[in-house]
């Protein structure tokens, strides 16, 4: 577009988010104002740009923007119960909590993240805040309250909608619309961090589950579901949910069922992996701790077998838990490796993957005519993929570099 502001970046290597279309050793990219105009090899630059000054990105990695599809920028991980720090917390301390999460993800090199349940709406006015230049962070998709049962998160009433029927759960998924979300968020199962349930029961029923999935759908809404126990999992893919977040008892039917489907997986490895590191001595609740040790071994076995048999796959993190810190969400780049997934296929999850799983079709790869939200690392994360930990060399949201410096001089960044 005439007048738009042209950036051409010479010399990187380029992973594009595709993992189809393997890297390119010494590529460029080109952007026009907030899209991506150009990219390939650098020696077949165009004439038209070859012309202008290129930015010398040798030794350095573009990749696209990150995406986290699960967080809670409401929540404070640096004690042992979030939530219940949270619900006694004012609702004006927690809006400053969440800019400064919603920065700190941006640091990261996370452009776009997924909000799956939020204290009291704020995450919305953080959302829309952004979006309209007032504070600096990334784009986020929120859920605002997630629909539970009558016993389903007794110490959540800031962060839950409590629905007992499948006309509850409808006008409760049109409540939370109305108020602004983007996506929906269900507790199709017990949990890890609430007293006196298991994360293996299964709550809402397959109709009321439905009845809410079909409600967002109808407005073109996506919807997740915190999803942990089997039978809790396939009542919620036949119902028609997206994504299914945890998935830590998965069975040959679920598996199948999700591909099926097309339904997304969202293993959140850092939420279990932070609670049995950080243990009761870090103040994390006992029952918490237990839950997530009982849990871990089936978890990485479903993560296993699903990935094997080809269940899409999305990066997300549950940020906000206990010590899953806003801010070290690339954490979870390492732990799907280590897992089981390559450092492309982990990259995918991450980008490509997590933009389809939202909905998105402008952003999650560095393809002409896409958004030009971009992270320039050091190194190669195909060697290592912990590289993606340290702090970029450069965020690019909407072909705009962040100025971190200037953001933090914000109040709302302290």
């Amino acid at each position: 577009m005439a007048g738009d502001k042209v950036r051409v970046f010479s010399g990187a290597r380029i992973i594009d988010g595709t993992g189809s279309n393997g890297v390119l050793t010494r590529g460029a990219l080109v952007i026009e104002g907030a899209r991506i105009a150009w990219v390939g090899p650098q020696d077949s630059l165009p004439e038209k740009y070859a012309a202008l000054a290129a930015e010398d990105l040798d030794g350095k990695t573009l990749l696209p923007g990150f995406i986290d599809v699960h967080v809670h920028l409401t929540m404070d991980a640096s004690t042992g119960d979030p939530i219940g720090n949270a619900e006694s917390q004012p609702d004006s301390v927690t809006s400053l909590l969440t800019a400064a999460n919603a920065l700190r993800a941006l640091e990261a090199g996370f452009t776009t993240v997924r909000d799956v349940g939020g204290k009291n709406h704020i995450e919305f006015g953080i959302r829309d805040a952004i979006t309209a230049g007032q504070l600096v962070g990334p784009d986020i998709l929120a859920s605002g309250r997630f629909l539970t049962i009558s016993e389903g998160r007794p110490n959540a009433p800031s962060y839950s909608s409590i629905c007992d029927s499948p006309d509850a759960a409808r006008r409760a998924t049109r409540q939370e619309l109305s108020a602004g979300a983007d996506v929906i968020k269900i507790m199709a199962t017990g949990n890890v961090t609430s007293p006196g349930v298991t994360p293996g029961a299964q709550q809402f029923t397959e109709e009321e589950m439905r009845a809410a999935i079909e409600a967002a759908h109808w407005v073109g809404k996506k919807t997740s579901a915190h999803a942990q126990g089997t039978s809790g999992i396939i009542a919620a893919v036949r119902a028609g949910i997206d994504s299914i977040d945890h998935g830590c008892l998965l069975n040959d039917e679920a598996i199948d069922l999700m591909l099926a489907n097309g339904t997304f997986l969202v293993p959140t490895f850092a939420a279990l992996v932070n609670i049995i590191e950080h243990g009761e001595d870090a103040g994390i609740p006992t029952y918490a701790v237990e839950k997530a040790r009982e849990l871990m071994d089936s978890h990485l076995d479903s993560f296993s077998r699903a990935l094997k048999a080809g269940v899409r796959i999305a990066l997300g993190t549950d940020a906000g838990c206990p010590f899953d810190y806003h801010g070290r969400n690339a954490q979870e780049f390492v732990h799907l490796t280590t897992y089981g997934m390559t450092p492309q296929q982990a990259i995918v999850a991450g980008t490509a993957a997590a933009a389809e799983c939202c909905g998105l079709d402008d952003r999650g790869s560095l393809e002409i005519g896409k958004r030009a939200d971009i992270v320039v690392v050091d190194g190669d994360p195909l060697e290592d993929i912990s590289v993606l930990q340290s702090k970029p060399v450069a965020v690019i949201k909407a072909g705009q570099e962040v100025d971190f410096e200037a953001a933090k001089l914000s109040a709302f960044a302290a």
